[in-house]
């Protein structure tokens, strides 16, 4: 019987974290579980993700940060990751780093501890890495960055002086040798500043869309950086929350931003002119979900980092009623939502298509995802998780499905005697259900979910 519980704890424990997916096929991964977990979050090693593309090499890369270092790897054969070099930042332990590039250099920063701005010369990859910058003058501690044309913006900013800004911005002029330009913080109005702080923020021909946390979204003319004009701000709206980042269609018509709390949605804008925005909606995952990071790609494709749901691809094209058009859950482990865990990134804009995605525990995932749909005529895949297995108690049995419908859930005992039932009603997509098991006596049982779609399967142990 040891034997047998044994073995059936190793399989459950092997099936309960299968990646599942629609529409999404995984081409290669990358991960070390030999890296030392944080504390701080559990299970984290890594962080953000940016991509570079070698057109002269034809070659495409991508730079992770981890706890500790930078790493980049030669990913222009999906299937076939390669780390080409690792990179050290200054400060250890780091949650969060940020990443994005300028010609052939990577711009690094950290957000935690005394770190650095970095710069490394990517033109010998894939071979290596030069770092040709190292210093803490225009800032030891930034939570992001953003580069367009030739200016670095440095977001939530604090320099070797222990001197705040919510942002401060460098000339790239010299690549390799940024110069201070201005720092830059909201006016004071009515005897309050408008925001306190500039968590990330996207640049299109001068006009900055700030993702100003608790305070909100707020547009500026960065024409002259010296001093930035205002031009519009969106500061109250439904389930609003920490607005986290925002990122504008090709077309400069429609804008979609996140707020980085558990449950609330992401929310579609249209651009009706430069001083008129207008809610088309608010969609998301499934409820209790935690979006992070979107971009879009030309005018109607999203791809959203979604902490614990993976990656998401939606189809924004009827801006009323966003679509599902694929996914991928890079961390299977999740039973519920609470805390940040899962899918840091996503890059979705390499010449190949191949989306790439960073989880905090997982390491570096690389996607090809479908942009036609989901067949809602297909069965679902047939996985069923349960959590924890072997258990002494409550278990949280966790599905997809590809469709909101009624289920039978039964439990069975080894002579095939029905010991639980109950009709449940699953939702579209992911699915938690709570299963008291603390009448059930020491032995093997038999879980089925029977749905239209699927008859979901899996095997649950009590000790």
């Amino acid at each position: 019987m040891r034997f047998i519980l044994l073995t059936l704890s190793l399989f459950c424990s092997s099936f309960c974290i299968a990646q599942i997916s629609y529409n999404t096929t995984l081409l290669g991964q990358w991960h070390n579980d030999s890296l030392p977990p944080s504390g701080s979050i559990a299970g984290q090693r890594f962080n953000e993700l940016w991509g570079y593309f070698d057109s002269a090499k034809t070659k495409e890369y991508i730079i992770m940060g981890g706890l500790d270092s930078t790493y980049f790897f030669d990913v222009t054969n999906p299937s076939k990751i390669i780390l080409c070099d690792v990179e050290a930042g200054r400060s250890k332990h780091c949650t969060n780093r940020d990443y994005q590039t300028y010609s052939h250099y990577a711009y690094a920063v950290n957000d935690q501890n005394a770190g650095s701005l970095q710069i490394f010369d990517m033109q010998y990859l894939p071979d290596s890495v030069h770092k040709v910058y190292d210093d803490d003058t225009l800032g030891k501690s930034t939570h992001t960055i953003c580069i367009s044309k030739d200016k670095l913006y440095l977001c939530s900013n604090t320099n070797n002086a222990n001197v705040r800004h919510s942002l401060r911005i460098a000339s790239l002029a010299q690549p390799e040798s940024p110069t201070f330009i201005a720092t830059f913080d909201a006016p004071i109005v009515g005897g309050n500043r408008l925001f306190n702080n500039i968590h990330d923020m996207m640049v299109v021909d001068d006009t900055a869309y700030l993702s100003c946390g608790n305070e909100g979204l707020f547009i500026y003319d960065f024409s002259n950086p010296l001093a930035p004009k205002y031009v519009y701000s969106i500061e109250v709206y439904p389930e609003k929350g920490y607005n986290h980042n925002a990122w504008l269609t090709d077309d400069k018509k429609h804008i979609l931003f996140t707020d980085e709390n558990e449950g609330l949605g992401v929310k579609l804008y249209e651009k009706l002119s430069p001083t008129s925005y207008k809610s088309r909606s608010i969609f998301r995952s499934h409820v209790g979900a935690l979006a992070h990071s979107p971009f879009i790609v030309g005018n109607s494709k999203a791809y959203i980092s979604y902490y614990q749901d993976g990656v998401y691809l939606f189809d924004i094209r009827d801006d009323t009623n966003p679509k599902v058009l694929a996914y991928y859950d890079t961390y299977p482990e999740n039973i519920g939502y609470g805390g940040f865990q899962g899918c840091w990134g996503v890059y979705p804009f390499l010449p190949s298509g191949t989306i790439f995605a960073s989880d905090m525990k997982h390491g570096l995932f690389a996607l090809k995802m479908g942009a036609t749909g989901i067949n809602l005529t297909t069965p679902a895949k047939e996985k069923l998780a349960i959590h924890p297995n072997p258990t002494k108690g409550n278990i949280k049995v966790s599905l997809f499905s590809p469709s909101t419908e009624k289920a039978e859930l039964k439990i069975t005992d080894g002579k095939g005697r029905v010991l639980f039932t109950e009709l449940v009603t699953l939702q579209f997509f992911k699915n938690t259900i709570s299963i008291n098991t603390d009448l059930f006596s020491p032995g093997i049982y038999h879980l089925q979910i029977t749905s239209s779609h699927a008859i979901y399967n899996a095997s649950l142990v009590k000790e």
